[in-house]
């Protein structure tokens, strides 16, 4: 295992190498301990030469091993950091904040809230605490969620229960059209969904990899399917899951941006944006950033995103084949880390919703049409249907919205 060290107030944060994720807080040893007692307290043992960077911290270099203090989230960091001095640990942590459905929501009176036309949230029989739901696809007939337990339900557009059945692991994402409903999952596996039990079609088997969490993202590229994992390597496959290309040379960690249009593909991951040909998945162009992207969608000439910062950019789908860059204007400035959006192109809308449980609706130009709170938690996944609109949270509750509605609040 490698990191990647930072300055974190007084402590020192760790990323993996691997998944560009945050793995937790430094716990340092002590010269005149034994490395055998230190872990008795502490647990595993690391070394310094684990840490790629560890030449650049030099009061550390007597730190002979060293433990991880493995916070699911540690929601006192972020208070404590300088956003210009600290830019890049703030990067890491506002992102993870999507990854563990961490949210900051609290009631603020006066502030207007959305009217709900239903919503459901699945009963936890394990205990009282909440969980989270990432995936959500919605089709003419039914809505269909994946919870970080691997529940896969499917709700009619009225919120009754239609279908409902347990999976192995956390529903990262589904991947439907007209001919096909897949998902994918913590246990790095793909599943067929279209029958009465789900099908696993597709392992991705990672022989040297440490984490479990495997497939990130899924989107379709006409006939064949873009795959891309937790380690950030990108793969084409056919409908047959055999592979056509894969890239692993780029590190397209935390892609929660995944597309594919017009011979183009786009991935919006923790460093910036990425775009892609088709035929071999040669690069074409990218732009690197400050804050990583928690969200994409495709428009007219255009694609729009939003970030870990609470920014909204248009970025222009065609890039300069001689700069390999493209253009890239922020055209809105939320109050935190933007979780979710979708576009409404026939009325030229934009809405999106923080990790404070605001949901912003916007016109193309960015200028804010409406603002408004959800009661509990922060939508994680929003989805556009006619004029509804559902949303599923971190405390594990989908929503389903008025869409007039929400263009109408002031």
């Amino acid at each position: 295992m490698a990191f990647i060290l930072y300055h974190c107030g007084d402590r020192f944060l760790l990323q993996s190498t691997e998944t560009g994720g945050y793995m937790g807080l430094i716990i340092q040893g002590f010269p005149e301990e034994s490395a055998r007692a230190f872990a008795y307290d502490f647990g595993q043992v690391f070394y310094p030469k684990e840490i790629i960077n560890f030449s650049a911290f030099p009061e550390l270099a007597k730190m002979p091993f060293f433990s991880i203090d493995y916070l699911a989230f540690n929601q006192d960091l972020m208070p404590k950091l300088d956003p210009k001095k600290d830019a890049q640990v703030l990067n890491i942590l506002k992102s993870e904040c999507k990854v563990s459905a961490y949210h900051h929501n609290q009631d603020k009176q006066g502030q207007s809230k959305l009217t709900l036309l239903w919503q459901y949230t699945p009963p936890n029989t394990k205990g009282l605490w909440k969980i989270p739901i990432w995936s959500l696809t919605v089709n003419n007939e039914s809505c269909w969620l994946g919870n970080r337990d691997g529940l896969l339900l499917g709700l009619n557009q009225e919120g009754a229960i239609i279908n409902q059945q347990e999976l192995a692991s956390k529903i990262n994402c589904f991947l439907t059209n007209e001919n096909y409903f897949y998902c994918a999952c913590d246990d790095g596996q793909i599943y067929d969904l279209r029958g009465k039990i789900p099908q696993s079609v597709y392992h991705l088997r990672p022989h040297t990899y440490h984490s479990n969490l495997n497939i990130f993202n899924l989107a379709f590229a006409e006939d064949n399917i873009l795959i891309v994992d937790t380690y950030g390597n990108l793969k084409l496959v056919n409908d047959q899951f055999k592979i056509i290309w894969e890239n692993n040379r780029d590190q397209l960690w935390r892609s929660w941006f995944l597309a594919y249009h017009n011979e183009h593909i786009y991935v919006g991951h923790s460093r910036g944006i990425n775009c892609y040909e088709i035929i071999k998945g040669k690069l074409l162009w990218k732009n690197e950033m400050k804050s990583s992207v928690l969200w994409g969608e495709i428009g007219n000439k255009s694609l729009i995103i939003g970030t870990s910062n609470g920014q909204i950019y248009k970025v222009n789908s065609r890039g300069d084949w001689k700069t390999q860059k493209t253009r890239i204007r922020k055209i809105f400035q939320g109050q935190s880390a933007l979780f979710s959006g979708i576009i409404i192109p026939d009325q030229k809308l934009i809405i999106t919703a923080d990790y404070q449980g605001y949901i912003y609706c916007l016109n193309f130009q960015g200028k804010l049409i409406s603002k408004s709170q959800i009661e509990g938690g922060a939508i994680l996944n929003l989805k556009a249907w006619q004029n509804l609109i559902f949303a599923v949270t971190t405390e594990g509750t989908i929503f389903a919205f008025d869409l007039q509605e929400i263009t109408a609040i002031k």
